[in-house]
């Protein structure tokens, strides 16, 4: 199949699971008010009895930003200290229930709660194991295209006059690094649906095979990757497109705005499912097959009488 095909099941198989899809929007639901009580106490830190709280209602700003960090001693250190224990959680459910989700996906089961989260306690433990293999790997990976690609673009703008030039290879270097760091998400990727579909417990064997599946499919992989992304994008410009045509003036209008909002956190729910049912489409199109030979009698001879 092509990726366009590949997108069309995809996105079938995500409108057929409709339980899965609320389950994943419940998810983030519940993640939102640990996000909204770490806001609310920021910003009631922050700001205080500051004026520039009002500016917020009406939309904010550069000098709400400025108000926030220098007047009100918040530096960027403490947002941060608060950003990194939201992103732990986020990816700590979501690794949880992705066992779930693939499970379902690769067995085409029925959705249930029970089979759901059997399946997520199954495979939490080798898809922490498989996150902490990749991440480490990522890692490496950026420090050594960062360090090469400042060297780079150290030596084109080391000439004078070569600001312009220097800006454009640090675009074209930032594009071309990227690709790299794409095909390792793709192979994280195809490592859990490996684990899954055979199901494995090694994580290096999962990742290498999630490796080696990319190289081996890279246009088809990458399109249908491509084309998941761009099917998000276009989601979150819509949303944003919406959203800003909506006033916040009124009781209704606040109704409107706030159902705007689960809309696309469904719809998004739904991309993700999308995601990942195409990958394991992919991975049962083109995974590697044992080569069986017809005809061939392994079993010992029959003693004769």
């Amino acid at each position: 199949m092509t990726s366009l095909r590949i997108f069309r099941f995809a996105c079938a198989r995500a409108l057929s699971s409709p339980g899965l899809v609320l389950l994943l929007y419940s998810a983030n639901l519940l993640l939102a008010f640990p996000a909204l009580y770490l806001s609310k106490s920021v910003l009631t830190q922050a700001l205080g009895a500051s004026l520039e709280g009002n500016s917020i209602l009406a939309g904010f700003d550069f000098s709400t930003w400025t108000d926030l960090l220098s007047s009100h001693s918040l530096s960027p250190r403490f947002l941060t200290t608060l950003a990194i224990p939201l992103g732990v959680l986020s990816i700590i459910v979501s690794t949880f229930l992705a066992g779930g989700v693939l499970d379902l996906l690769t067995h085409e089961r029925r959705f249930s709660l029970p089979s759901f989260f059997h399946a997520c306690g199954m495979y939490a433990g080798r898809f922490v194991r498989l996150w902490i293999l990749s991440a480490c790997v990522l890692l490496c990976v950026v420090v050594l295209l960062v360090g090469i690609g400042g060297t780079i673009v150290e030596m084109v703008g080391a000439e004078p006059g070569t600001e312009r030039t220097r800006v454009m290879a640090f675009i074209a270097v930032m594009i071309v690094f990227s690709i790299p760091v794409l095909f390792l998400f793709m192979a994280s990727d195809y490592a859990r649906v490996s684990t899954v579909v055979q199901n494995g417990r090694s994580s290096w064997k999962a990742f290498g095979k999630g490796l080696l599946f990319v190289f081996r499919n890279w246009n088809i992989a990458l399109g249908l990757h491509l084309i998941l992304l761009l099917t998000l994008a276009a989601a979150a410009a819509l949303y944003l497109v919406l959203e800003g045509r909506i006033a916040v003036d009124s009781p209704l209008t606040i109704l409107l705005l706030f159902l705007l909002q689960q809309l696309f956190m469904v719809l998004r729910s739904a991309i993700r499912v999308a995601f990942s049912a195409g990958e394991v489409a992919l991975y049962d199109e083109r995974k590697p097959r044992p080569v069986v030979f017809y005809g061939w009698d392994d079993s010992p001879p029959h003693p004769v009488p």
